[in-house]
């Protein structure tokens, strides 16, 4: 249960990143 939870935990700090990188180049290209 407590392995999911950081796995889980670990993907949504991917999700972050990804999301704020993905915003930087909106607002570079936008």
């Amino acid at each position: 249960m407590y392995l999911l939870y950081l796995l889980g935990d670990a993907h949504f700090n991917l999700a972050i990143k990804y999301l704020r990188e993905l915003k930087k180049k909106v607002i570079i290209y936008g």
